[in-house]
């Protein structure tokens, strides 16, 4: 299994808020090396910071509030889809 979690900086209304944007990749392989599923989501946050023409203004500080938050809501999503997804597999 490959789990690839990463975050990007996305512009938001006018350029005066950004939003952060979390992107999930999960590929599972069975033993015989055969890819059994590949999935990719991603999840905006629904706290935002303030930017001044795209740029963002801020810290270390106010960065990690915003990820937890994309985090917390791309969890949430795939919770339900990725239970569908295994029991839809040929291989389980």
């Amino acid at each position: 299994m490959l789990v690839d979690l990463y975050y990007e900086i996305s512009p938001g209304f006018q350029g005066i808020f950004v939003y952060i944007r979390a992107y999930l990749t999960i590929t599972l392989w069975d033993k015989n090396g055969n890819r059994v599923f590949a999935i990719r989501e991603m999840a905006k946050s629904t706290k935002t910071t303030p930017a001044l023409d795209d740029i963002p203004v801020m810290t270390a500080a106010t960065i990690q509030p915003l990820c937890e938050n994309a985090t917390d809501i791309l969890f949430s999503e795939l919770k339900g889809k990725l239970t569908k997804m295994v029991k839809k597999s040929p291989t389980f």
